[in-house]
């Protein structure tokens, strides 16, 4: 399931007609995890690099890493990656601000944010893919289901970056999705539910790649 850095330079063939940014959540604190989660190893690389890997080989136009305090931490296991760094010096309280800065950092050529988390490990270029294929088919929403409920990753067209600005707390984006019922596509990943929060968690992702 998990991708190394053998792909980081691989790209899909086919070209997205649309401008599609990923945006990547790494700014957390880590609390119950006890170390930073995008520093942790993840087959040959950090987890944070695994997944800016998988990004880049996807259809996404350009990856935007958004970081707290671990930001040089974070910049060093990126190094030689395509990525912009995106600094949210409010990062302590809560997901929302970091999904906020990295909204604004997004340049105005870009159609839509595929919204990605730090500890989700078992993402992959296809599922990223679906998501915008779904895009390019004319929905303004697309996410996955796994767990009983709809989240991340997520894509969301321009004209919900207001929205995503206005978010607060830590389910700004997922109301949205909530909200849109039918109007959601949606792509089944079951491996979704593995969510790195604690040692226990990334324990049971290991053993299961």
């Amino acid at each position: 399931m998990a991708n190394d850095d053998s792909n980081e330079d691989a790209h899909s063939v086919t070209e997205c007609p649309r401008q599609v940014a990923a945006v990547l959540l790494a700014a957390g604190g880590s609390t119950r995890m006890g170390r930073p989660k995008a520093l942790l190893p993840w087959g040959d690389a950090p987890l944070v690099r695994h997944l800016v890997s998988v990004a880049a080989a996807s259809r996404c136009a350009g990856v935007w890493v958004v970081v707290g305090d671990q930001g040089e931490a974070t910049e060093l296991a990126l190094g030689g990656l395509d990525h912009e760094l995106v600094a949210n010096p409010s990062w302590r309280e809560g997901v929302g601000t970091s999904l906020r800065a990295g909204i604004a950092a997004l340049p105005d050529e870009i159609d839509a944010a595929l919204l990605m988390l730090c500890d989700q490990p078992f993402v992959s270029p296809p599922l990223l893919d679906s998501l915008i294929d779904m895009f390019i088919e004319g929905r303004n929403l697309a996410a996955c289901t796994y767990d009983a409920t709809v989240g991340p990753p997520a894509l969301f067209d321009r004209s919900h970056f207001p929205a995503l600005a206005r978010s607060a707390g830590d389910r700004g984006a997922k109301s949205l999705l909530l909200d849109a019922g039918r109007d959601c596509g949606l792509v089944d990943f079951p491996e979704g539910a593995f969510d790195l929060d604690t040692p226990d968690d990334y324990d049971r992702a290991l053993a299961a790649r």
